[in-house]
């Protein structure tokens, strides 16, 4: 729940067609935490790339995009 909450994933995430879904966030987490619910800064970190992954390595640029 606290990675959802980051500001550039929560800009990021919604329903319009290049947000970031539910889905798509809860299966970043999984790939990224290997299962996990809690991790360390290793798995947060690929996490991150997961979603990074998804936004073509542009996650801050999106944000910023988003809000502006």
């Amino acid at each position: 729940a606290a990675f959802r909450s980051l500001p550039p994933i929560a800009v990021l995430s919604g329903e319009r067609e290049f947000d970031l879904s539910k889905r798509e966030l809860e299966e970043c987490w999984e790939y990224g935490s290997n299962g996990a619910s809690i991790v360390d800064r290793a798995g947060f970190e690929r996490v991150w790339d997961e979603v990074c992954e998804l936004f073509e390595d542009d996650v801050m640029d999106e944000a910023r995009k988003t809000i502006a």
